[in-house]
């Protein structure tokens, strides 16, 4: 098949090049500016992409999958909204337009589990089916997007991934890692909530899916490993991982979430301590997928470059 990709230099999209080029694909990169790579679709940022000039280039293109996406701005950015607009919203509606035009058979999206909400009660878990409930701007973005894409003249696939991890990945989990391999004491000792989450190389294999699977189609899915974890075992997973032991001090929830509301952060708190599930099931049977990957599996091999003795 001929994939197009826009999220290509990215974490997930890179890989998912390897992936679909490892399985004989011939893959389509939609880049900002050329990467070296001869077959570039070369398109700038897509909010201010050519829809017509996009259309153009994905001729004969027989599914595309689209990953680029603003997910962090700076804390103050007065136009933090707006920003996240142009990206997540413009620029999805101009590639949906060049894909419709380009008569491009598949459209798969990667959203967010952001767009159900940011916290599951004990017992439950977020599915495709849930009444979107997004609380920030990235959420509502990405929820907007969806809505353009499930209501476009293609067949689609929407994928909604919680934090996905890995060896290369930025953000909390770059950090926690750090945290780790440098000795910080941490106070998460006694949070025992439960997380759902997904590998770099799970979520590439369920988008693989995803786009080849003849009766994916349709599908708005939630994804992750099939293994839900407390925030305390996956520093301990990162330590084993790194031959680092992870210094976990046993400092009370109750205690978290007061330094939390005196400090401002709140919403970061509830993220370290709080449930987030969701349902795996209908995206194994919709995508014909199956992970393969937990942390404890995972983390050994995405980690196994870290050398102590460098640190």
């Amino acid at each position: 098949m001929k994939i197009a990709l826009t999220g290509a230099t990215g974490f997930v999209g890179r890989t998912l090049v390897r992936r679909l080029e490892d399985a004989g694909h011939d893959v389509v990169r939609i880049v900002r500016h050329s990467t070296g790579n001869a077959g570039d679709i070369i398109a700038g940022p897509l909010e201010r992409s050519d829809p017509n000039f996009l259309s153009t280039s994905l001729s004969g293109t027989d599914a595309i999958a689209h990953l680029a996406a603003l997910t962090h701005v700076a804390t103050n950015a007065k136009d933090a909204r707006e920003a996240f607009w142009r990206v997540n919203v413009e620029g999805t509606r101009r590639l949906l337009m060049a894909a419709t035009s380009a008569k491009i058979p598949r459209f798969v999206y990667m959203s967010s589990v952001k767009v159900n909400g940011e916290a599951t009660l004990p017992g439950q878990r977020f599915s495709g089916a849930d009444v979107p409930q997004p609380e920030d701007d990235y959420g509502h973005t990405k929820h907007e997007a969806e809505q353009l894409v499930r209501a476009a003249s293609i067949e689609n696939v929407v994928l909604r991934p919680p934090m996905v991890y890995g060896a290369e990945v930025a953000g909390n989990f770059a950090r926690l890692v750090d945290s780790v391999r440098r000795g910080v004491p941490l106070p998460l000792g006694r949070i025992d909530n439960r997380r759902s989450l997904i590998s770099v190389d799970n979520l590439a294999a369920a988008t693989a899916c995803a786009l080849t699977h003849p009766d994916a189609g349709g599908a708005v899915v939630t994804l992750s490993d099939g293994e839900d974890y407390s925030t305390a075992t996956l520093v301990r997973a990162i330590g084993d991982a790194i031959d680092r032991p992870a210094r976990l001090l046993p400092v009370p929830v109750a205690l978290l979430q007061l330094a939390g509301r005196l400090t401002g952060r709140t919403g970061v708190v509830r993220r370290i301590v709080g449930n987030l599930q969701v349902d795996n099931e209908e995206a194994c049977q919709r995508l014909g997928w199956t992970p393969n990957d937990t942390i404890h599996t995972a983390l050994p091999r995405m980690l196994k470059s870290y050398d102590p003795a460098t640190s």
